[in-house]
């Protein structure tokens, strides 16, 4: 954990979450424009796991939000 906003924690969170659900490349990766999802090493790793980043346009907070809810990850059958 952090007190601050960055990147280190982010990309530890993500490669947690991608060691957990093997998660084929393809993804959508949708997040708003917060300075770690923006950094250089967090966009240059979602592309070496050949993952889309998807962000909200400037001056919007909730675009992606139905996005997110109706295509919600879900593992394969038989995996969780």
């Amino acid at each position: 954990m952090s007190t601050r906003k960055d990147a280190r924690v982010t990309l530890a969170a993500l490669d947690r979450a991608v060691y957990n659900r093997r998660p084929r490349s393809g993804v959508i990766f949708h997040t708003d424009r917060s300075i770690e999802y923006a950094a250089y090493a967090f966009r240059r790793r979602l592309g070496a796991l050949g993952f889309v980043q998807s962000m909200n346009r400037p001056g919007t907070t909730a675009e992606g939000s139905g996005l997110t809810s109706a295509c919600s990850w879900r593992p394969p059958s038989g995996r969780g």
